[in-house]
């Protein structure tokens, strides 16, 4: 029998004081947990159970009506629909700001695209161009001016803590080798997280026009319509993408390579960046696996992979958050969690 998700958002914020949209990232998690129990029950019985018996993120009941649902509510309803009205408004002017965001940035990348650029070397001898760089100045411009106490954390120019324990994450060109070789398929990444735990995404191609956007409890949108992974029966079906070979080390390698081994390799991609991870939310890609990834590489995926059914985590199936090592794992269908995992360890 589940346990009601409300009963457990009401606790954590009102007992152990967890903000809400943290609460829905960890609820989030268990709805995760449910998604591989009824996908292998799946593969065991040949019975699937409706999506929003294993999806219902806020913990309702999709067979029992609204109003015998609001009348079982421990707490007054009219009291959680102000709360629940609030938070929704708060969300709206996030997601609204890093929208700004986006557009500013797009702005400051578009006019050097395809034109000829020098790179400098940062100190991981990874390239920065001035298009990097302008896309974020603009970027923190307007964090200054409408959100100057939360902190900042952006690739070019490092880290501010703030005073809320939110902070905004920002890779203005995630993929600028692809950027500077003309090929559209980076993207700026932003990130809201709470107290660590990203809880709004944004991937965007300025070049295409193609924006995904993610946040907790919302489904995830491209361009304003909702996208959805897909789902993979096996693990010898998957489609898998990882940027590169040469950014894994031996070690790291070697897992990899036990993973594509189980993978239908042949269909393998390579290259790709941020775009990789926008193709599995769009259901065009079951797996992406890589290391080495920072927080400004990895925040925004979370919200957009999970808002359209699938999971992000480590290499050992564990959620990305404070103190995420920079081993990521994308899954278009949590329901091959066990199986990636397993096959990531066949290594040693």
């Amino acid at each position: 029998m589940r346990v009601h998700d409300e009963l457990h958002r009401r606790l954590f914020k009102e007992v152990l004081e967890i903000p809400d949209q943290v609460a829905l990232v960890i609820i989030a998690q268990r709805q995760r947990l449910r998604l591989r129990i009824v996908g292998h029950a799946a593969q065991v019985t040949g019975h699937v159970e409706s999506p929003g018996a294993a999806q219902d993120l806020f913990g309702g009941h999709p067979a029992v009506a609204p109003e015998a649902r609001s009348k079982s509510r421990p707490w007054g309803l009219d009291r959680d629909r102000r709360a629940g009205d609030s938070r929704a408004m708060a969300l709206d002017t996030d997601i609204a700001l890093a929208l700004r965001l986006a557009d500013a940035a797009g702005a400051a990348i578009r006019p050097h695209f395809r034109t000829a650029l020098t790179a400098e070397r940062k100190g991981d001898a990874s390239p920065v161009t001035v298009a990097d760089r302008a896309a974020e100045e603009a970027m923190r411009r307007i964090l200054v001016a409408e959100a100057p106490r939360d902190g900042i954390a952006g690739e070019e120019f490092g880290y501010s803590e703030g005073a809320t324990g939110r902070q905004w994450v920002l890779d203005p060109i995630d993929g600028t080798t692809g950027f500077l070789a003309g090929r559209p398929l980076f993207g700026t990444l932003i990130a809201l997280t709470v107290d660590g735990w990203p809880v709004l995404g944004v991937i965007d191609q300025p070049i295409l026009g193609e924006r995904w956007l993610g946040a907790a409890g919302r489904p995830t949108t491209l361009n304003g319509t909702e996208v959805r992974t897909r789902p993979c029966r096996e693990l010898a079906e998957a489609a898998l993408a990882t940027t590169g070979p040469h950014y894994f080390d031996d070690h790291d390698g070697g897992h990899f390579m036990a993973l594509a081994a189980r993978t239908d390799h042949k269909r393998m991609v390579m290259g790709g960046d941020c775009y990789n991870y926008a193709m599995l939310a769009s259901g065009h890609l079951d797996l992406v696996c890589e290391a080495g990834l920072k927080l400004h590489d990895w925040a925004a995926l979370v919200p957009v992979i999970e808002g359209a059914g699938g999971m992000v985590c480590d290499w050992a199936g564990e959620p990305l958050g404070p103190g995420a090592t920079g081993h990521v794992l994308a899954l278009g269908d949590p329901a091959r969690l066990e199986d990636v995992v397993e096959a990531l360890a066949c290594a040693h």
